[in-house]
């Protein structure tokens, strides 16, 4: 056989091959049509539609994932966490405002305060001094004097100063210690009130309290009243005239 024949029943080859295909895809094409008309009927084509439109807006040309996406609904939980953020940031700024306000910058005199300045707290009777006393019999050191008064009698700052410290103790009433500068601090405890917050200037004479129902070591009414250099306790009555027992 030549070239021709060769030629030729390769031909009819690919007829019959392509004959066998057309035959095998009609014969799917007939199964499918089949079992999916049911699918075809009118009641599904608004279905069909619909996911087709929904589809075209989502990832078409308007990209509506993105818009659905910058909705509040899908970022509920996220702004719910940036709110209360930005809240607590906002309590963070204003406590940081509140503990500036109240921290004491010392003013420039505080370094040269002379202890002669010293004036009398309050007037009254001293019913204990700066003394070893029997606590529990223990001997301990007073550290300062106790003021008799009526309860409610106003206690007055005895020098100018920055208040270092308010604090009030279960059963003892409050105590407050004035910083004056170059070391020299002022105690005054078993307040019936404070009248002063830490952080705040006073002037001499300025009241910053009220005597107590009664004293350190006795059932008299007052209050204890001390001073301290360089965090030691110093008898009041070698400073301060009228303060001796």
């Amino acid at each position: 056989m030549g070239k021709a024949g060769n030629l030729r029943k390769k031909s009819l080859n690919f007829l019959v091959g392509c004959q066998r295909r057309m035959i095998f895809v009609k014969k799917n094409l007939r199964t499918f049509f089949k079992n999916s008309r049911p699918y075809l009927a009118p009641k599904y084509w608004l279905i069909y539609l619909t996911a087709f439109g929904l589809g075209f807006y989502l990832w078409g040309p308007a990209r509506g994932i993105d818009k659905l996406q910058s909705w509040e609904l899908f970022n509920d939980d996220q702004t719910d966490q940036i709110k209360a953020i930005e809240a607590l940031q906002r309590e963070i700024d204003l406590l940081k405002k509140e503990l500036e306000g109240k921290r004491p910058a010392a003013p420039e005199n505080l370094g040269d305060f002379n202890p002669d300045s010293f004036g009398l707290p309050a007037l009254g009777e001293i019913v204990q001094g700066f003394e070893w006393i029997n606590d529990r019999n223990t001997w301990r050191l007073h550290t300062g004097i106790d003021i008799g008064m009526a309860p409610g009698g106003n206690i007055m700052a005895v020098a100018p100063g920055v208040v270092k410290e308010v604090t009030e103790a279960h059963g003892a009433g409050f105590k407050i210690i004035i910083e004056h500068g170059n070391g020299w601090e002022s105690v005054y405890a078993n307040l019936g009130e404070a009248a002063v917050e830490e952080g705040e200037r006073v002037l001499k004479g300025a009241i910053i309290g009220t005597s107590g129902e009664k004293t350190c070591h006795s059932a008299k009414s007052g209050f204890h009243f001390g001073i301290n250099h360089n965090q030691q306790p110093i008898n009041p009555g070698k400073i301060i005239k009228g303060l001796i027992k």
